[in-house]
């Protein structure tokens, strides 16, 4: 019953649901028992997908006491819950904890799985990331790739997570600053999705977006709009106009147009994405002082 509560996104009734259910658990199994920490696993979801990290990480943390006791340090359940705290620490810009919970997953399934298996490649590529997040491109891009590779061989090319991977080294690569590989995993990853989903669709809009803020970065600023422009439009057609992801396209636009030397048309777009962010998020977002910035950047070249 809590597992459909939870894919009904019925968090409270789940969570009730859930918290009988130790009850009971702890009455026929003891205080520590398999089922309670699988109680406690799904109640961290449920933190999780409500932006509780706290809540989140504090039912992982129960769940995986309870499993390395239960089940001990080599157990699936237990690589779950190391994957699932890293994800905290991850939210949390915490990426060193991060990792090192990430790795001790990889450690348990590589033991059981071996190397050709997706939940691998799922670590390889959260290790992946949190190092790219941390600036470290080059430990980034090795993990990426190790996903890549596992994901090809059991995938093929044409796979949502072999996509995602190309997306990901490029990521690293326009964070070096090697915008001409950025350019060619970007647009491997576009070509592929494009071939999944066709042309309407959030992950072709994000490939669209990279490729444009990579050109922006080689000083091609007329195809960086084109891209720019394209991902905009496919955000607006399944997004809608207020979607903060609008916003986003609206602030890059700006950027590149900024770039250009066009104050007027960079304020224009500035000021729309402003606009989407203090209707979704409230005076006091970062992202929202950002686009304040730039608005002031915009005005000053226009009165330069």
């Amino acid at each position: 019953e809590m597992k459909a509560l939870m894919k009904e996104r019925k968090w409270e009734d789940a969570r009730t649901v859930g918290e009988k259910a130790n009850d009971i658990y702890t009455k026929i199994f003891g205080e520590e028992s398999r089922q309670e920490a699988d109680v406690w696993h799904r109640l961290g979801f449920i933190g999780y997908y409500k932006n509780d990290n706290d809540a989140a990480f504090e039912c992982w943390q129960k769940a995986l006491n309870i499993r390395l006791k239960v089940l001990g340090s080599n157990h699936l359940d237990v690589a779950k819950s190391y994957n699932n705290l890293g994800l905290c620490y991850s939210d949390n810009d915490n990426d060193e904890k991060a990792i090192d919970c990430y790795k001790k997953s990889l450690n348990i399934r590589l033991d059981n799985l071996g190397l050709y298996h997706s939940e691998v490649a799922d670590c390889y590529n959260n290790i992946g990331t949190s190092y790219n997040q941390k600036g470290e491109c080059y430990e980034a891009i090795n993990s990426h790739q190790e996903a890549l590779n596992i994901w090809l061989k059991a995938f093929g090319l044409n796979n949502p997570d072999v996509a995602g991977s190309y997306n990901n080294i490029g990521e690293c690569y326009q964070n070096i600053g090697d915008y001409n590989k950025a350019i060619d995993f970007h647009q491997t990853a576009l070509n592929i999705r494009i071939k999944l989903f066709g042309i309407s669709h959030p992950a072709v809009a994000d490939s669209y977006n990279s490729l444009g803020i990579d050109y922006g970065k080689q000083g091609d600023f007329d195809k960086s709009i084109d891209y720019i422009q394209k991902a905009l439009n496919i955000r607006m057609k399944v997004l809608g106009p207020d979607h903060p992801h609008i916003a986003r396209s609206y602030n890059n636009l700006g950027n590149a147009l900024e770039d250009m030397g066009e104050y007027e048309k960079a304020l224009d777009c500035h000021q729309k994405a402003l606009n989407i962010r203090l209707k979704n998020l409230g005076q006091n977002d970062l992202e929202e002082a950002t686009t304040n910035n730039k608005i002031g950047i915009s005005s000053n070249g226009i009165n330069s």
